[in-house]
């Protein structure tokens, strides 16, 4: 696929006709373990923007994670210690917010970023969302008790529980 997408490829079309086509990374579905995994981001920074842990819950939107970014932060954690020395290059990549991948499957991939082709599952991510933000901000405004009486599952005691 790689190939195709940088050299082209030739594929018809339903009457028949010729044409040249390249293929494009448009959109890879992961849930948020597998988002780090492939955009070789550390599980305490975004896969997509800048952002780390410590800038999780705040209200700024940050500038997304480009996969010059990524592969720029690689090769500096490459230069600064060899990856086969696993203990020394692990506190590197740590302090730049990455994991252990060094070739991440999309290099090369013309017109590839991560924070372009990932696509969140939304089930999870906005089952997530709703039960980290929207739960907690429901809480603050309505009485506890009114949207325990409509949202907790069957097997919790209560809604804390699960917002807690």
């Amino acid at each position: 696929l790689k190939t195709a997408a940088t050299v082209g490829i030739m594929m018809s079309n339903p009457v028949g006709n010729l044409h040249y086509c390249y293929i494009l990374l448009a959109s890879w579905i992961v849930d948020t373990p597998e988002e780090c995994l492939l955009a070789a981001t550390s599980p305490k920074a975004s896969p997509v923007t800048i952002a780390t842990s410590k800038d999780f819950g705040d209200p700024f939107c940050r500038p997304p994670c480009t996969s010059s970014l990524t592969l720029l932060a690689i090769q500096t954690a490459c230069t600064e210690q060899d990856p086969f020395h696993y203990k020394n290059f692990l506190k590197v990549i740590k302090c730049l917010h990455l994991n252990s991948v060094i070739e991440p499957c999309w290099k090369g991939w013309l017109l590839s970023d991560p924070s372009q082709f990932l696509t969140p599952k939304p089930l999870h991510h906005f089952h997530r969302m709703f039960w980290d933000h929207d739960g907690i901000r429901a809480c603050l405004v309505m009485q506890l008790s009114l949207i325990e009486a409509k949202l907790t599952p069957p097997n919790c005691e209560n809604l804390t529980e699960i917002l807690w």
